[in-house]
């Protein structure tokens, strides 16, 4: 509480910078881009929403704690197709959606993970009546719950949460992340001689490549029946392995080598 700055990237998903943002905009505190002695918190995403970069939760945790500052990574691109250990990580605070690769579909629930040892500490700044330690006796105050179930607010949507529950009991992480590897590699290496990919090797689930006409490009590659998005000059592609095959990523390089020849 007596810090006055929060560290975020400049190329952070614009969610993640915007809720910085505002926080620091309400508690008057400033946004930097690397932790002094007087950073509060340090946020980053574990993969890049553009490129698919792959970060280090360890790096992010000795960045934080050297200066004392609380470490929270965003799993947004991350969960559910690249293993984390976040009790072993060190690492404080997470935030992730399921709507993604965990594939709980459109309003899907978010999920948050506080470190045990900090969760009695911390404040839920939203109380709601699922964080009161005895919900049905309907009290005068408010008296949050001692662990993770005071960071809930108010009624979750049961048929989503049932979704997530479906989707990630599918397979092990282990599996998941070996195929993501595998089908990526497979594409990188198909359409590396016909564009510029700036997916690194050390990588989350998707693909991105770069291309002067991305909007068009995105848009013949759909006329063939591939659906992709674009971010700026970049097209990302995703191929999650639950759902696709090798076979699947040769009929993919085959549409993107004509689509990119601009026919």
């Amino acid at each position: 509480p007596d810090r006055g700055n929060i560290v975020g990237g400049a190329d952070e998903f614009p969610t993640d910078r915007y809720v910085l943002e505002g926080l620091a905009s309400a508690r008057g505190l400033e946004i930097r881009r690397h932790a002094d002695k007087d950073t509060a918190l340090v946020c980053r995403s574990l993969v890049d929403f553009r490129t698919s970069a792959l970060g280090d939760v360890a790096d992010l945790v000795d960045e934080a704690h050297a200066v004392g500052a609380l470490a929270m990574v965003d799993l947004s691109h991350a969960g559910g197709i690249v293993p984390v250990d976040l009790d072993g990580s060190g690492v404080d605070l997470a935030v992730g959606c399921t709507y993604k690769w965990l594939c709980a579909g459109p309003g899907a629930p978010a999920y948050l993970y506080v470190r045990r040892d900090l969760q009695e500490s911390m404040r839920q700044p939203i109380w709601g009546w699922f964080g009161q330690r005895d919900m049905f006796a309907m009290g005068p105050a408010y008296d949050p719950e001692p662990d993770i179930r005071r960071f809930l607010a108010g009624t979750p949507s049961i048929l989503a949460l049932a979704a997530v529950d479906a989707a990630a009991g599918l397979t092990g992480m282990t599996a998941v992340r070996e195929a993501s590897l595998a089908l990526t590699a497979a594409f990188i290496d198909g359409v590396g001689a016909a564009a510029e990919v700036v997916t690194p090797e050390q990588r989350g689930g998707h693909v991105a490549v770069r291309h002067p006409e991305a909007a068009a490009v995105s848009q013949r590659l759909a006329a063939a029946g591939l659906v992709t998005d674009t971010r700026a000059d970049l097209i990302r592609f995703g191929f999650h392995p639950l759902t696709s095959s090798l076979d699947d990523v040769a009929k993919a390089v085959c549409r993107c080598q004509v689509a990119f020849s601009g026919n």
